[in-house]
């Protein structure tokens, strides 16, 4: 691990600089509800691509942008294929939800480097900010139905953003699947957090529970859920997490 510091708005920020990798290993495939009817499409929002689903039949009850893992050395546009966002995503959708998978932007090589890493983080969160904002207005709804989640280097970086930045401070809360922080980034979060790791997550020193056992906020960690899975360990996602994130998020929206 290295501790890095970064600048952020003339604010010092200590932080752990955390090694995501871009594809979910040992992954459980979730059925979705397979009675509901689901519009599934690839369709550009804000400039950027995306795979779009939305309930054919359902009052739309929130909206959540996603995105998939990546290297956090040299990050590549975001992977709208990802199949554990997808099985996420019908599954939401079949409750109400229009749910985005972004292809966010290719972003500059970090390398040595690291303050590039905090700009990568800036620049995702804006291409999250840029989709959610579209289809607010499409929709018409506020960014309090405005939810953001992501696998591994996504959710890190939502983490890091939640955080340090201002600019997501304003949504419903953020899904973090394989995500981690260190200590202090645990302690700022500034929006509730749905944190789902397996035993020994190796990329950060605090996920799951330990992540929302840490905010200090206690608006925020009340309305905040950690689980860390004793049955998988690593980088993965080996267990159904899918339905508890449907619960907690319908509860965020309810």
């Amino acid at each position: 691990m290295k501790k890095l510091v970064f600048k952020l708005g003339g604010t010092l920020l200590l932080c752990l600089f955390i090694i995501s990798c871009n594809k979910d290993e040992n992954t459980t495939r979730v059925p979705t509800d397979s009675t509901a009817e689901i519009e599934n499409s690839q369709k550009t929002i804000s400039s950027l691509p995306t795979n779009y689903f939305a309930p054919k039949n359902l009052p739309i009850k929130g909206i959540v942008i996603l995105g998939s893992g990546n290297d956090p050395q040299n990050p590549t546009p975001g992977n709208i294929n990802d199949p554990y966002l997808i099985d996420l995503s019908k599954s939401l959708a079949a409750k109400g939800f229009v749910c985005a998978i972004v292809q966010y932007r290719d972003q500059p090589f970090v390398g040595n480097n690291f303050e590039n890493f905090n700009a990568n983080t800036l620049m995702l969160v804006e291409d999250f900010n840029n989709v959610g904002n579209a289809l607010i207005a499409e929709l018409g709804l506020s960014r309090t139905k405005l939810i953001f989640g992501g696998s591994s280097y996504s959710a890190n970086c939502l983490l890091s953003q939640n955080a340090w930045g201002s600019s997501i401070t304003d949504i419903k809360g953020i899904i973090a699947v394989m995500g981690s922080s260190a200590l202090d980034t645990a302690q700022n979060q500034k929006a509730p957090v749905l944190a789902f790791a397996c035993n020994g997550e190796p990329f950060g020193t605090h996920y799951g529970q330990s992540l929302v056992q840490n905010i200090t906020n206690a608006t925020v960690k009340t309305k905040s859920f950690g689980l860390t899975d004793n049955s998988c360990s690593g980088h993965a996602t080996s267990n159904p997490w899918i339905p508890i994130i449907i619960d907690k998020v319908l509860a965020w929206t309810s």
